[in-house]
């Protein structure tokens, strides 16, 4: 069922509080073998950085563990 107009305005301002873009500039080469190596694994260029993201932060953080990387929309 298509979202109404008030609800894509919703998730839209959960989205602007709630979550950032993290991202780094590359060749659009290497951006390109980067989405097709993910896509042929069967997962997605989020997932990966999302994981070393998470990853990163359990070797080198003086917390316990790093808050739950999570899809948007996800509360």
């Amino acid at each position: 069922m298509p979202k109404t107009d008030a609800q894509k305005r919703a998730r839209n301002k959960y989205e602007s509080k709630t979550y950032t873009i993290v991202g780094c500039k590359v060749r659009k080469e290497y951006a390109e073998l980067f989405r097709a190596a993910c896509y042929r694994n069967g997962t997605t260029p989020a997932t990966v950085l999302k994981t070393a993201i998470d990853t990163y932060l359990l070797n080198n953080s003086d917390s316990a563990a790093p808050a739950a990387s999570c899809d948007p929309g996800e509360p």
